[in-house]
């Protein structure tokens, strides 16, 4: 690994979570933010935005998170948070195959919504439960799709901590964004937050 120099200055990380409903992904988002477990029993609804910033080889990340619904009624809205991510984050339940199968619709969904030059990430969550899909498998078909690949279990909390410091790294050795980019991936979320209040859509918990 190249040694990064110090710096003071806060770096900005736009990260959205896209996959089927029900594979955790915001249970995985509160064992990074929180660091403990949050039991859910309904799914996100559109979208829900969250924050934490982190110390990482000396950098300040500062995380900007979209947890985007699973649910196929919500599908229409997603290219609107994909649009303005730097990386992608596709979670999937090893213990469920057909939430392994579904990644290859999400992929190729950010690909085709507009989305540019954005990092996709696949996550296999609840390494606790029995196994449907084995990691071998799964790592080959993230290496296909150019995407790194992470495995967790947001309920004991192995590997969450690791995947997000190393999406950090990987911000890191990107470089951060200039400062028009910034401007306007503040206007972006100002619109989409205006979308959301406009149709009505709340955030109700989970994954």
């Amino acid at each position: 690994m190249q040694s990064v120099q110090p710096t003071n200055d806060a770096v900005s990380l736009k990260l959205a979570v896209i996959g089927e409903s029900s594979v955790g992904k915001t249970t995985v988002l509160h064992s990074f933010i929180s660091q403990c477990f949050v039991p859910m029993t309904m799914s996100t609804t559109a979208a829900a935005f969250m924050k934490k910033s982190v110390q990482v080889d000396n950098h300040q990340i500062k995380f900007q998170i979209w947890d985007t619904a699973g649910q196929e009624k919500f599908r229409s809205m997603s290219a609107l948070y994909y649009r303005s991510a730097q990386f992608i984050l596709a979670v999937y339940d090893v213990s469920r195959k057909q939430t392994f199968d579904a990644l290859q619709y999400w992929v190729k969904e950010v690909q085709t919504s507009g989305v540019k030059n954005a990092i996709i990430i696949v996550c296999g969550n609840k390494i606790d439960c029995p196994r449907a899909i084995n990691r071998q498998e799964a790592e080959e078909w993230s290496q296909k799709m150019g995407a790194s690949y992470f495995e967790c279990s947001a309920k004991t909390s192995e590997g969450v901590q690791h995947m997000f410091e190393e999406i950090a790294r990987m911000k890191i050795w990107q470089g951060d964004e200039d400062e028009e980019e910034e401007k306007g991936g503040q206007i972006e979320k100002q619109q989409l937050k205006q979308i959301v209040e406009e149709k009505g859509y709340q955030k109700k918990g989970c994954c």
